[in-house]
């Protein structure tokens, strides 16, 4: 009996460790857990503040991202199928943010209002970024204790990003016809991060 007990005890062992060596090391930055009943909701609110900020089709000759509309450029919407972005459904430009901003990002995983400032931060600037040359969520967001206080991690996060438009304006002069648009978006996702509860 007390072999049976040792050997059924080895195989359960050997099940457990082969359950937990087995699973896919996921990095908490990028891991988008279920939404939580309190950043759910918080989608709504985040894609209407974000597409109001970015408007219609905009095809200026200084924009770096060419031809786009809602934020969506040329490049991002031929992946999915369409050559003119500026024909793009509502639908189908919320459909895009979802997939490739919100999610990529693990907006989902980060209360409210963060997951507001991972979304813009992400649709606006992209997910990554090399540190010298560009920025994006992750970079913007590096080193930040985003499971703390949503708040204050919101606001450090604006704080980088004005301070880079300033450095992407002084390297790349042609882009200052954008930067009180962009001040402006910053000041009014500071105003509603400040706003927030």
């Amino acid at each position: 009996m007390s072999r049976f007990i040792s050997t059924n005890l080895a195989i359960i062992a050997a099940i457990a460790l082969l359950t937990t060596v087995s699973k896919p090391s996921v990095s908490a930055r990028t891991q988008s857990a279920p939404p939580s009943r309190e950043t759910s909701g918080n989608y709504a609110d985040a894609i209407a503040f974000i597409l109001k900020a970015e408007g219609g089709c905009s095809d200026h000759v200084s924009d770096l991202g060419g031809r786009t509309y809602m934020g969506i450029t040329a490049e991002v919407a031929k992946r999915y199928g369409v050559s003119d972005p500026c024909t793009l459904s509502r639908d189908k430009v919320l459909a895009i943010f979802k997939a490739e901003y919100w999610d990529k990002a693990g907006c989902d995983r980060y209360r409210w209002p963060l997951n507001l400032v991972c979304g813009d931060t992400a649709y606006n600037f992209g997910l990554k970024g090399n540190g010298r040359t560009s920025q994006g969520w992750e970079s913007l967001s590096a080193g930040i204790d985003l499971d703390g206080d949503p708040k204050s991690a919101s606001l450090a996060i604006i704080k980088r990003r004005k301070a880079w438009r300033v450095e992407f304006v002084r390297l790349k002069p042609s882009q200052s016809v954008f930067k009180e648009g962009w001040d402006n978006r910053d000041n009014a996702l500071q105003k509603k991060v400040e706003g927030s509860k």
